[in-house]
């Protein structure tokens, strides 16, 4: 890495955070159709340079491949009817939430005052705030934001330090766990796939946002 992370390194992420977004998403025609295009994309400002790299490419091809009306299936089957004899929670409050304790009602909270103080409510879907493709795409949006601050280290500071937070207080604590659930389960291989991607990804952020951080901060030194 170079002494400040590069506007391109902020791009890549935020293209992960959206294609992994779009994946957990009711299956569209318009994502089927981009998806090998985005490969492409990412292949040019550095994918392949990381392990999750591979990773990503797999889940986004099976997704190029796919048959739109089966996936369609496939995905309401694991998200919404559980007719296999599991239903795999997209939505973060099913995850750590319980509403015998307001746990339930507190991270929906938090989730609200973390978009409105971001300023993304507007972008919000209603009755969505802990859904996974809300969150990733919050992170995506927040990696965008960081694009251009090249110079401008307190502004920096303030989103990368918005980033970190969001993912460790939300999108660390459980996503990776569905990514695993469905690795594990050997669920339908699309969506085996994506697992794969966003547990290698979440991983490569789990371990590298402390040090993009960490970067920012040298420069004031």
């Amino acid at each position: 890495m170079s002494d400040q992370p590069s506007d391109e390194l902020h791009r890549l992420r935020q293209g992960c955070y959206r294609l992994l977004a779009a994946g957990f998403e009711p299956v569209s025609d318009e994502f089927l159709a981009i998806a090998g295009d985005s490969l492409t994309v990412l292949d040019g400002i550095g994918l392949f340079d990381f392990a999750f790299g591979p990773h990503l490419a797999g889940a986004l091809r099976r997704f190029a491949e796919s048959d739109g009306s089966e996936l369609r299936g496939a995905y309401v089957e694991l998200f919404e009817t559980g007719t296999r004899g599991e239903v795999f929670a997209l939505r973060e409050t099913a995850h750590l939430g319980d509403p015998r304790t307001g746990d339930t009602a507190r991270i929906l909270a938090e989730l609200r005052e973390c978009y409105e103080r971001f300023g993304l409510e507007a972008t919000t879907p209603p009755g969505q705030l802990d859904h996974v493709s809300t969150e990733l795409g919050v992170m995506a949006a927040l990696c965008g934001a960081t694009v251009g601050l090249g110079g401008r280290e307190r502004d920096l500071a303030v989103v990368l330090g918005r980033q970190t937070a969001f993912a460790r207080e939300h999108v660390l604590r459980w996503v990776p766990r569905l990514g695993r659930r469905l690795v594990e389960t050997a669920a339908h291989p699309t969506y085996a796939a994506l697992g794969a991607a966003t547990l290698a990804f979440l991983e490569h952020e789990r371990q590298h946002l402390p040090i993009l951080v960490g970067l920012e901060a040298g420069t004031d030194r």
